[in-house]
């Protein structure tokens, strides 16, 4: 049996995160079917089971999805290269959790709950990155 990864589902205002979504992609010159394909590759680059579909596009893209799950929207980012920060809506979470900060996308949500403003954000998260990684 195959381990079962958790997947947190974010809420977010489906209007405005698939028409980010929708407006970067096309920014980007891709297709629906071509965000869906590469979103796939990233997605198994990263160990994850099973695909991104083109229909998961087209449901965000009009307006039909509620929530996301925070690793799609890392994923999505990834191959838009764009921070994830330009990909969320602004916050609408009243009293974010910031004890399981696990992702990107859990720290963005968190600074923009105490209304830190996204390119504070991305400076951030870039000197993060930047940061030796220690060994564990």
């Amino acid at each position: 049996m195959k381990p079962r990864i958790r997947v947190t589902r974010l809420p977010v205002a489906g209007p405005e995160f698939g028409d980010i979504l929708r407006a970067v992609r096309t920014d980007r010159h891709m297709s629906q079917e071509d965000l869906a394909r590469e979103m796939t590759a990233a997605w198994h680059r990263h160990g994850l089971p099973g695909k991104i579909s083109f229909g998961w596009v087209k449901r965000i893209e009009s307006h039909e999805v509620k929530s996301v799950d925070r690793l799609r929207i890392a994923c999505a980012a990834e191959v838009l290269e764009v921070p994830v920060t330009r990909l969320l809506p602004p916050v609408r979470i009243q009293n974010t959790e910031t004890e399981n900060l696990e992702t990107e996308t859990d720290i963005v949500l968190a600074l923009r709950s105490y209304g830190v403003e996204d390119r504070d954000i991305e400076d951030l998260l870039n000197t993060i990155k930047a940061l030796p990684r220690s060994e564990k």
